[in-house]
């Protein structure tokens, strides 16, 4: 029985990954799915030690749930090895697994000192993290900033005022409607009226 109930946590752990995680982005649901292992332990427990003791229920529960994490993250670890789209882009081992190595080489919060190193070792595109890219080349720009680009912003933006700010926003439609509002103020023609109070304003600062 107990081994059953452990291969059958295995599946669904897996699962959880192949079914759930790998799908669509979860970094807003963070908070969530942290109280979520605490709450279903204690439900698993309450509901196991109808049947035996506390403690005995307290081990089986934790037992199932480390098994259940196995398999998750190895599932996760594997695919973003063997199976992720950015896989062939080149980029130190650890970061190819998870973020944590990032953040672990900017704790003295020198980034450009990182990425140069970087760019030194594996050239114009190196894999950071399992699912960002950094490209040291100007082909990227009009690439990925461009007007014919399909990226997007980075999960990173979500963390500021989502959707209240043309810039904060990862929504195309979005960003295309205020952007209109936006370009209005700075055709030819606008930019062109505003010559006269920019030149009062040059005055009085060289004045001072």
């Amino acid at each position: 029985m107990a081994l059953f109930q452990n291969l059958t946590a295995l599946a669904l752990g897996i699962s959880s990954h192949l079914l759930y995680f790998i799908r669509r982005e979860h970094h807003m649901s963070g908070p969530w799915l942290v109280l979520l292992i605490p709450t279903t332990w204690t439900l698993l427990v309450a509901v196991e030690s109808q049947a035996t003791d506390v403690q005995t229920a307290t081990r089986a529960v934790t037992i199932t749930l480390s098994i259940f994490a196995i398999g998750l993250f190895g599932s996760t670890l594997f695919y973003r090895l063997f199976f992720h789209p950015v896989r062939s882009i080149p980029g130190p081992f650890l970061a190819k697994l998870s973020n944590f190595w990032h953040v672990a080489q900017v704790s003295d919060v020198k980034d450009h000192e990182v990425m140069e190193r970087l760019h030194r070792r594996y050239e114009d595109i190196v894999r950071i993290g399992p699912n960002e890219v950094v490209m040291f080349t100007p082909a990227a720009v009009p690439a990925i900033h461009g007007p014919g680009s399909k990226c997007i912003k980075a999960p990173w933006y979500d963390m500021l005022q989502k959707d209240r700010s043309i810039h904060a926003t990862r929504k195309p439609e979005i960003h295309q409607a205020r952007r209109w509002i936006w370009d209005q103020g700075f055709s030819a023609k606008a930019l062109q009226s505003y010559q006269e109070r920019v030149n009062a304003k040059v005055e009085v600062l060289m004045e001072t």
